[in-house]
């Protein structure tokens, strides 16, 4: 199964008006999500490719992300691997960002 997590704008997290309220609860949907899709088909393969800075980005380039430098893909991956489920394949996309906000 593969997922095309680009914005959180699927969860109603709109670009202007995005509370950390909004964020929270749309990366907890989605962790709830693909951790209960694995357990109930354990033998799925999950891949993902999220824009680079939306799994680690410096806040002095990409405000958005938290204190620690995590977008919100990378709060997903950690909250995942909390729960011991893992994405098979993770491919970042580079095209699409700033040169400045890359890895």
């Amino acid at each position: 199964m593969g997922i095309d997590i680009e914005t959180l704008y699927g969860e109603g997290c709109e670009n202007n008006n995005c509370t950390p309220a909004d964020q929270k609860k749309a990366v907890d949907h989605l962790v709830a999500a693909l951790v209960k899709f694995k357990q109930l088909e354990p033998n799925a393969i999950l891949s993902t490719s999220p824009r680079a800075s939306d799994i680690a980005c410096d806040q002095q380039y990409c405000s958005w992300n938290n204190q620690d430098g995590l977008g919100f893909m990378g709060e997903i991956l950690q909250k995942m691997a909390i729960q011991q489920v893992y994405f098979d394949e993770i491919n970042p996309q580079f095209y699409n960002d700033d040169s400045q906000r890359n890895i």
